[in-house]
């Protein structure tokens, strides 16, 4: 006998031909548990062009879809998959924001600290050359030491941790002038009237 569908994967159902990004996103909802926050972003969507508000509940979505003729839903969820995904794309320039500040203030953090002491913080040379210096030995152990079947998975855990550390430090060190310029692109071509700054 086939899983009853909850209601977001019902909703998703009716909208698929038109929306399918709430479609795909609605789709993934599990039966028991909490709601991702992107599906109830969905249901806003479709709420908020249905007339029903971004507050009205996944019930109340469903009964006005199941009561309004084809003609008139097929426009509506065009347009709430349109503000879905202008919704979506603002979420990702708010990310954007808050990573490029983050680093902006840990290198004022640092010229800060140069320009009361007069020195170098010592501390953050010490901790990236420790990160790098052991992500470059966890790989060389891997490749060239027979590892007990048991003890790979805390290898592979540590790995997976020095790895994200190495990649912050590469970005802190080397990658953040280029990066920050696609992303600052990225926001002024996705903000209209943002005035954009000087090469």
């Amino acid at each position: 006998m086939a899983e009853e569908r909850n209601i977001f994967q019902k909703i998703g159902d009716a909208v698929t031909d038109y929306a399918p990004g709430i479609a795909g996103i609605l789709a993934l909802v599990p039966g028991i548990g909490t709601v991702p926050a992107a599906a109830l972003g969905a249901v806003a969507a479709l709420g908020k062009t249905l007339g029903l508000g971004t507050q009205a509940n996944p019930e109340e979505v469903l009964a006005t879809i199941q009561s309004m003729p084809d003609s008139e839903l097929k426009l509506k969820f065009v347009q709430a998959e349109q503000t879905f995904q202008v919704a979506l794309r603002d979420k990702d320039i708010e990310e954007l924001r808050i990573e490029l500040a983050d680093i902006q203030n840990a290198r004022l953090r640092q010229i800060e600290h140069e320009k009361v002491t007069g020195k170098s913080d010592v501390n953050l040379y010490i901790l990236s050359w420790v990160i790098v210096i052991g992500f470059l030995m966890v790989i060389v152990v891997m490749l060239f030491v027979d590892i007990p079947e048991d003890q790979t998975n805390v290898l592979f855990a540590l790995l997976g941790t020095l790895g994200a550390g190495f990649m912050l430090i590469l970005q802190y060190f080397y990658g953040t002038n280029k990066s920050s310029e696609k992303k600052t692109d990225m926001i002024y071509n996705s903000t209209p009237n943002m005035p954009k700054k000087d090469t």
